[in-house]
């Protein structure tokens, strides 16, 4: 499966709500095509409290229910740099 940019936007359209949450702890996800999929990676800076953010697999859940429940049927692939 190809993704498009309507794709990578709608998986952004549909992580909207979260990123203020991240933002509090100094993080955000960061959506892009990877050419089979989207990726969503977490983005941490040396300001991120990391260990304020849920672990990696609860994030990917969190993640994969807010896309599908968007309706967004592309793969996603979910990137977490505490892994």
């Amino acid at each position: 499966m190809s993704v498009t940019e309507a794709d990578v936007s709608r998986v952004s359209a549909a992580l909207e709500p979260l990123q203020d949450g991240f933002a509090e702890d100094g993080a955000s996800l960061v959506v892009e095509g990877d050419g089979e999929g989207v990726r969503v990676r977490l983005a941490l800076t040396d300001e991120s409290c990391a260990d304020c953010i849920v672990g990696p697999e609860i994030l990917r859940s969190i993640i994969t229910e807010q896309v599908r429940g968007a309706g967004v049927v592309a793969p996603v692939r979910v990137v977490d740099p505490r892994e």
